[in-house]
Order: structure tokens, then sequence, then C-alpha cells
């Protein structure tokens, strides 16, 4: 079993592993983004319809993330893990052939249910090997700024490679960087769950969650990281059309536009990283919701009273992404620490919850009949509002 005492050349190629899987994860759901409104013109879809794909891909990412958790208790990290890359790489391949929405959607259904394995146990299999929860905490703030970047590569990437090729090109680049996961993953991921149990069923399964629901630390944290993850997924969501139809942005600027405010979301995990030698880090989630608050403030402002200013929008978005970098280590990190035992199930029904409420919400803010850019702003702001009441009204015990 790896712990910290471990080599740092062990340790560096093990955090790696999940990292790069990690960012998978997140490149399957970014990097077709620019290209939306293409696809739409080629499959004849509505663009309400292909943004709420990608909302959708969160939301099935989701609930697929409650099975993981138990399967990996019972089986172990490693052969779970393995199955729902397997998954995924099967639904690119759909995605890549697919010649209507309903089969591109089929693939996005195994894409984020394959997906849902590695996300979901990357973090879970680094609580196994670091016991200590600030550590712990630190650890998550540093492995996630690779994570954090690929929102910012990926729609860079994947408008380059539309524009040279085809929207298909995305999905063939996704299926060559899965094999390469899979294949780090197969030689070099150890499996850090000691001791499985005997036995898995579905009525153990549920008592387990419902004994994690009732931990109110475990609420608390969830909650906030659901307000900050609906917004940035309605934001993922429309950002292209708001940006290209909006701001009359092309294809190319757009991504360029979107990952500068997208790489803020690595600099305040870098920054959380450090702040926690020195600062609490209920201190340090505290300070990060208000600036959710103020960007939430001025984004509004923004919609209202500069509704054509591009550099209003993006110092707003800069800030709200900065916020977002330090909030979810550190609500993850509070979160999964209170507990010491069945840490699988708590991070499958951590990751479960909060991406399930931040797609809901999310889906349902998209059916609103306003513009695209105060549709961000008034969620953001309202968001943020719900975040500074839980983080005050709910007590940890």
């Amino acid at each position: 079993m790896l712990n910290m005492k471990t080599s740092a050349t062990a340790k560096a190629i093990f955090v790696t592993i999940i990292m790069v899987t990690s960012m998978l994860g997140i490149f399957i759901s970014d990097i077709y983004v620019p290209s939306l409104p293409n696809i739409s013109n080629d499959f004849g879809t509505s663009t309400n319809l292909l943004a709420f794909s990608v909302t959708y891909y969160f939301i099935m990412f989701a609930c697929a993330q409650l099975i993981y958790g138990p399967l990996s208790e019972r089986f172990g990290r490693r052969k779970i893990f393995l199955l729902g890359l397997s998954v995924s790489i099967v639904g690119t391949l759909i995605t890549i052939f697919s010649i209507n929405f309903s089969m591109l959607m089929i693939g996005r259904t195994f894409q984020a249910i394959g997906m849902a394995a590695p996300m979901s146990l990357g973090r879970v299999i680094l609580r196994d090997v670091i016991p200590n929860d600030i550590n712990y905490a630190r650890f998550m703030s540093f492995m996630s700024i690779g994570i954090l970047i690929a929102p910012a590569l990926a729609p860079i990437l994947g408008a380059f490679l539309a524009h040279i090729y085809h929207w298909r090109a995305d999905f063939v680049f996704i299926i060559i960087l899965s094999l390469i996961c899979y294949g780090l993953a197969y030689f070099y991921l150890i499996e850090t769950l000691l001791n499985p149990q005997k036995r898995l069923s579905a009525k153990l399964s549920l008592q387990t969650y419902i004994w994690v629901i009732k931990n109110k630390v475990f609420i608390k944290n969830m909650v906030i990281t659901s307000t900050i993850m609906s917004a940035i997924i309605t934001y993922l969501s429309i950002s292209a059309f708001l940006f290209q139809y909006y701001f009359g942005l092309s294809e190319i600027d757009y991504a360029i536009v979107f990952a500068v405010g997208e790489t803020f979301i690595a600099v305040g995990m870098f920054i959380n990283g450090i702040a926690l030698k020195y600062i609490p880090i209920e201190k340090v989630q505290r300070l990060a919701i208000f600036l959710f608050f103020f960007s939430g403030i001025l984004i509004t402002i923004q919609a209202i009273f500069f509704t054509t200013s591009l550099s209003f929008i993006m110092i707003a978005v800069i800030i709200f992404n900065f916020s977002a970098g330090i909030i979810f280590p550190t609500s993850s990190a509070l979160a999964i620490v209170t507990f010491k035992t069945r840490i699988g199930a708590v991070g499958s029904l951590y990751g479960c919850l909060n991406i399930l409420a931040a797609g809901l919400i999310s889906g349902v803010a998209l059916t609103l009949p306003i513009t695209p850019n105060l549709l961000i702003a008034l969620l953001i702001l309202v968001m943020s509002i719900v975040a500074i009441l839980v983080t005050y009204c709910v007590r940890d015990k």
C-alpha cells in the first residue's frame, strides 16, 4: 500500500494516473462545446437541445457514481476504475460514428456512465493512501490543478480540431487519450483497498448512503459545492452561444476567451494549496464563498448596465472561477474527511449528489426565457447567496 513515506517518484506516478484519468472526464464534457452550433446545423437540432446535452452528460455522470462506490468496496478500486474507462471508450466510439442526435446522445450516455468511475474513485483512492486530513486537503488542491486545467485546454483543442478537420475529430482525440489512460492505469495503478467487503447488497448500500446523508458536515459541504457547480455547468452549456452569437466571437476566439477564464480555477486551487499551510480550511472556504458572491454582483451589473462589455464580463468570470478553484477542494475535503470508514460509498454519494443537484438546477435554468448573459448572472448571484446561507446557518454538529 502506498503511503506518504513512499518515494517521490512512486507518488508522482500514482497521482499522475489519477489526475490524467480525471482530466479525461473533463475533456469529454468540454471538448465539443465550441462545436455545438455546428453540430446543431449538422443534425438539425435546436440550440437549446444541444446546450442541454452538456447538462445531460453531468446528470448521467452523477447518477452513475452511486454504483461505483459499493462496487469498489466489494471488488477493489482498481478493477472498477478500469471497468469505467472501458465503458467510456465504447461510448466514445459511438459518438465518433453517430449519424443523428439520438445516436450522439447514446454515446454520451456511455461516456458519462463510464467516466463516473475514475472521477468518483480518484478522490477515494487518494483518501485511502493519505490519512491525514490537512495533507489530504492540500494534496487535493495541488492534484486538482491539473484536473481543472482541462476545461481551459479542452475547448481550445476542440475548436482547432473542429476548425481544421471536423467536430468528430474531437472525439477521435478522446479515444486516443482514453486508450493511453487505460494503459497507464492497467500497468501502474495499484489496489489501495486492503480489506474488501465479502458481500455486496443493495440493502447494505442503501443503509450506508442513509448513514452518510445524516451527517450535517457532509450535507453542508455537498450543497456548497452544488451551488458553484450548477453555475459552472450552466456557463459551460451556453457560453459558446453567448460569446459567439451575443458578442460575435469566432469559434477560435471563443475558445481562447473561455480558456482564459477557466485557467483561474487552476490559479485558485494553487493558491488554496499554499493558503492551507497557514489558514484554517474553514476560513479559506468562507473567503472563497464571499468571492463567489462578489462575482455574482459584478456579472449582474454587467448584464444590466454594460451588456456589450466583453472586458467587464471576463473580470466577473475570472473572479468566479478563482473562487471555484478554492471552493471545490476545500468543500470536498471537509465532506469526506469527516468519515473514517466506507470511504468508497462516501466519495460516490458526494460526487453523485453535488453533480446531480447542479445538473438539475442547470437544466431548469436553461429553460428560462431570458438572455444567456442575464441567465448566467442571476444564477451565479442566487447560488452564491445560497452558499452563504448554508455556510452560516447549518451547524457542523
